[in-house]
């Protein structure tokens, strides 16, 4: 058996990590959004990737904190919408969160650290296509930064960035297409 090492890696979403903030048809589309991050949080938890070349990577991630942000941006637009008094609705717009979300993946990998951020670029966009086909516009990875935990003066964006909002695929390289 071959040795493996394990990476941890902190990916910090941003507090808009779904389109719904006052879209018309929250109703609908909020809870329709966690019932897919928590369904994408039971299936796709842990997965495995195996490259070209045989190097086997495991990968293990709780996407609960995504759940819990989405049932409290829910709660929060149920008491701006169903209150009357002008004032709690007031306090209500202003405690929407807007903390990043961080979500911690373990990932075990061979020796040294090939390919380690190549995997969670992966991993987030198979991620976002599950969501999206799913539930439209329940995942938006635009502005999403990776960072080592381990090795926090290492910084990188996503090298493909795609968004449901924008429309369009970003290449770090080439910028909008």
């Amino acid at each position: 058996m071959n040795k493996m090492d394990i990476s941890t890696v902190l990916v910090e979403f941003n507090s808009n990590i779904a389109n719904s903030i006052a879209d018309i048809g929250w109703e609908i589309a909020d809870p329709a959004q966690v019932s897919a991050w928590t369904n994408a949080n039971r299936i796709a938890s842990k997965r495995s990737f195996k490259t070209e070349d045989g190097r086997l990577y495991k990968l293990t991630t709780d996407l609960s904190p995504v759940v819990d942000r989405l049932k409290t941006h829910y709660e929060i637009m149920t008491r701006i919408f169903y209150t009357d008094n002008v004032e709690e609705r007031a306090r209500a717009a202003e405690s929407f969160p807007v903390e990043k979300i961080p979500i911690t993946f373990q990932i075990e990998h061979p020796p040294g650290r090939p390919g380690v951020s190549s995997i969670i670029e992966y991993y987030l966009s198979d991620l976002f296509l599950l969501l999206n086909i799913s539930t439209p516009a329940s995942f938006s990875l635009s502005r999403q930064k990776l960072s080592l935990v381990d090795t926090p003066n290492i910084l990188f964006n996503c090298r493909i960035i795609i968004s449901t909002y924008r429309g369009y695929i970003v290449s770090k390289e080439n910028g909008p297409q």
